[in-house]
Parts: C-alpha cells; sequence; structure tokens
C-alpha cells in the first residue's frame, strides 16, 4: 500500500467518527430533561433554601405601629428620664452656712450635692458633671493651698476644669473681686456675711463670666470636640 493510499484511509476513518459523534450530539439535544432530573442535588438544595427562606421571614413579626395617642391631647408623655438640670456640689462644715447655700441654689434651679470629706467630693466630680462648685475655706483643716480637694480640682483637664463654675466662701474674701478669685484659680469668691444675697451675686457673675468668656469657651470646645 502506497503512502498515499494509506493518508487516504486515515481520512476517511476521520470522516467517519466525526459522523458518528455529530449525531450522538444530535440524539442527546433531541432527548428533553427536567432541569431536576439533570441535576437533582444541585436544584433540590436550591429549592430547601428557598422553603427555608420563606418560612424564616414568616417568623419573624414586624414591630408595632407607633403610640400617636398624645397627638389627641397635643402633647407627647413625659419620659422618666431626669431632667437636665444643671447639678451643684456644696462643700461645708458649717450646717447653717451650707443649708443657706442650698437653698439659694434650689431657688435658682440647680439640683445640688453635698460632701464630707475631700475624698467623697473628688468622686463627686470624677462621677458627675458638676456645673457650679462652691467650696468654703474650713472644708478642710489647713490652708488652702494645702487643701487636697482644691489642688485637686486645679489640676483637672483644661475641658474638665472649664465645665466647672468654681466659687470659694470664707471670711476674709471680698466678694465678687475678680483678682482674688484669679488669684485663688477660682472663678468666684464670696465672703461669709454675703451668702445670703448668694443669688443675686451668682446670677451677675455667671453673666459677666458669659459675656466675657462665652464665645471664647465655646470656641475651645468646638476645636477639642
Amino acid at each position: 500500500m502506497t503512502y498515499f493510499s494509506v493518508c487516504i484511509q486515515k481520512f476517511g476513518y476521520c470522516c467517519e467518527a466525526k459522523k458518528n459523534n455529530f449525531i450522538k450530539m444530535k440524539k442527546m439535544t433531541s432527548v428533553k430533561k427536567d432541569a431536576f432530573a439533570l441535576f437533582p442535588g444541585v436544584l433540590d438544595g436550591i429549592a430547601n433554601i428557598k422553603r427555608q427562606q420563606k418560612t424564616d421571614k414568616t417568623a419573624v413579626l414586624p414591630p408595632s405601629p407607633p403610640d400617636i395617642s398624645w397627638l389627641k391631647t397635643g402633647q407627647q408623655e413625659a419620659d422618666n428620664q431626669t431632667p437636665d438640670v444643671p447639678l451643684a456640689l456644696t462643700l461645708m462644715n458649717n450646717k447653717k452656712r451650707e443649708s443657706m447655700v442650698t437653698r439659694e441654689l434650689d431657688d435658682m434651679g440647680y439640683r445640688f450635692k453635698t460632701s464630707n470629706s475631700p475624698e467623697e467630693a473628688i468622686d463627686q466630680i470624677k462621677s458627675n458633671d458638676i456645673a457650679i462648685l462652691i467650696q468654703h475655706t474650713d472644708f478642710e483643716e489647713g490652708a488652702l493651698s494645702d487643701s487636697i480637694f482644691h489642688n485637686y480640682v486645679n489640676k483637672l483637664s483644661m475641658t474638665k476644669r472649664r465645665s466647672i463654675f468654681y466659687i470659694l466662701t470664707g471670711p476674709c474674701f471680698h466678694t465678687l473681686y475678680n483678682l482674688e478669685a484669679l488669684s485663688n484659680s477660682v472663678n468666684l469668691v464670696v465672703n461669709d456675711r454675703d451668702l445670703v444675697h448668694l443669688r443675686l451675686i451668682m446670677r451677675k457673675s455667671l453673666r459677666d463670666y458669659e459675656e466675657l468668656f462665652g464665645s471664647f469657651i465655646n470656641q475651645l470646645n468646638a476645636a477639642v470636640y
């Protein structure tokens, strides 16, 4: 058999094989099968997932609609939270002076707390947002420069210290004397004999403080936060 005869024979074999493959593929495509029959495992899994999702959706209940009964009265019910009333801390070792000071604070709308020791007062500063702090010079024994609490307040961070209006009272102070207050690192000094007018004194001092430093402190707080 010549070389050309062999090539022709091989070519015939290839054509016959391609023809047979084509016929097989045509028969396969002509058979219509269900998708579930072709891929039973995969599609059954998808169907189970869909059924589970449908079950889960029906199990979760939507939230109840809001209560709008207050619309009838035009007032919304007040919540049970403590109103945002500023808090004052008074440090006095004399009950008569303490009663006088707390009465003035109450008339001004402040809530107030008292402490009987510098350690307790420090805890109050740490755990509360104190707006007004009133300390008498004889709250602790010894000089004011040696006072545990006074020195603690003066070492507070500037952000914390700016939020506290610190008042010192005592027999040697000159009421509303700003230079004396500055030298003692407080916002206001009040002589004992003027405590009966504490409300008027505080209102003037707070107003002056707000006019002098209000916008500056607001800018500092905005820069910090």
